[in-house]
């Protein structure tokens, strides 16, 4: 589940080692791993694993809100108080290859390439 209450369901859980993935049945806590199957989630939201983990979560928001703020009223029990993660920045991905030619002959058509590229 979504901090935005939207209900999603993972196919695969996988980790990442250099350029290659595994699979995997859970992820412990601080770990980074690809969710597969996710809808509406986009990166940078905050994942929960329940329910009654939201709810958890949703009282600790509350206390740490009072905590900052101790003249807070009462937050009401119709008011949506999702516990959301600091958001990230995403930097613009990064692709380097090496390009060779596979013979000799090949050398001078790869290197025209190249430049066009």
């Amino acid at each position: 589940m979504s901090a935005w209450l939207s209900r999603e369901r993972v196919t695969r859980l996988l980790t990442a080692f250099a350029g290659e993935f595994k699979e995997v049945a859970e992820i412990s806590t601080g770990n980074i791993a690809v969710a597969v199957g996710l809808k509406q989630t986009v990166t940078g939201d905050t994942l929960l694993a329940s329910v009654s983990a939201l709810s958890t979560a949703k009282k600790h928001a509350e206390k740490e809100l009072k905590s900052v703020d101790e003249s807070a009223a009462e937050v009401p029990k119709n008011t949506t108080l999702l516990p959301v993660l600091a958001g990230l920045e995403v930097p613009e991905p990064m692709f380097f290859c090496t390009v060779e030619p596979s013979s000799a002959a090949y050398q001078k058509g790869s290197m025209s390439l190249v430049f066009v590229l």
